[in-house]
């Protein structure tokens, strides 16, 4: 579902959560794809790379058709790619990463609903190591507001500090990223100054040489106190309302006619959220 053409979002889909981490040795990702997401961060100084991919054809394909635009991360000596199912990989990897990125899924396709469940985002904050971040990308082109709304309120549950940022700026297809950290400080905004300039220049993403064109990706911090998350469905493997409730309203149904949470009225959310206090919030250090 990737490509070239759009190599500058999909690398930053990396970049953002591994920017927030101050030390990021051991990063996974789930799900490969083109590989340009993991391969971004190869410009980070991370040690390991490890990236699951269900099909196996796919890593064939990221590595005969994508490798310049990842970054070679295939044959990378730093990386690890696994024809795994990365729910049962992570299962049995406990404290052991330092970021995990979980790339963009159909929301509502079988099997990968259940990447949006309680039940998968504990067995990943299971596997982050102290002062982990998990970053779970979001296609809002695919999910109305009360869908993302139960995403992000499962999401919440799990990780109560979560910060909500954009992965662009389209205005009909956006991406957004809930991101969840182990640590409960706020973000040192010195941090990721220090970050940024240890990243090697990414000209896909020109806006990354200086901190201010990193922040301004970010929407804002979320609060599970709020309405629309705290009287929201949580989508469980054994409550799958993601899964059931999508092709209903929008996806494969004849009759749905759901709009998506996009455009006006996802910007005036996010013009909300810009506009809290940040105080108590893991933003409160900016």
């Amino acid at each position: 579902l990737g490509g070239t053409a759009s190599m500058g979002d999909e690398r930053m889909q990396a970049h953002l959560p591994l920017l927030l981490h101050p030390a990021p040795k051991q990063v996974a990702f789930l799900g490969l794809g083109t590989g340009i997401t993991a391969g971004a961060s190869l410009l980070h100084p991370v040690e390991r790379v490890t990236a699951l991919e269900i099909v196996p054809e796919v890593i064939t394909a990221a590595r005969d058709y994508f490798g310049e635009a990842n970054l070679g991360i295939v044959t990378s000596p730093r990386a690890r790619i696994l024809a795994e199912d990365a729910r049962h990989f992570l299962s049995g990897s406990a404290g052991r990463f330092d970021v995990i990125v979980g790339d963009l899924f159909v929301p509502w396709r079988r099997g990968e609903a259940s990447l949006y469940t309680a039940d998968h985002f504990q067995v990943t904050r299971r596997a982050l190591a102290p002062g982990g971040v998990f970053c779970q990308w979001l296609p809002m082109f695919q999910l109305t507001e009360d869908e993302f709304n139960m995403v992000a309120a499962t999401f919440l549950d799990v990780f109560p500090g979560t910060t909500l940022w954009r992965g662009d700026f389209s205005p009909h297809e956006p991406a957004l990223a809930l991101i969840g950290q182990l640590d409960k400080a706020p973000i040192d905004p010195a941090n990721v100054e220090r970050r940024i300039r240890e990243l090697k220049a990414d000209q896909a993403n020109p806006s990354l040489t200086r901190a201010a064109g990193f922040w301004m990706f970010l929407a804002g911090a979320l609060d599970a106190r709020e309405a629309r998350f705290a009287g929201a469905r949580r989508n469980r493997e054994n409550e799958p309302w993601l899964e059931i409730l999508g092709p209903l309203a929008h996806a494969v149904s004849s009759r749905g006619r759901a709009a998506f949470f996009v455009g006006r009225p996802l910007e005036l959310f996010l013009r909300e959220l810009r506009a809290r206090p940040i105080a108590e919030t893991p933003l409160a250090r900016l």
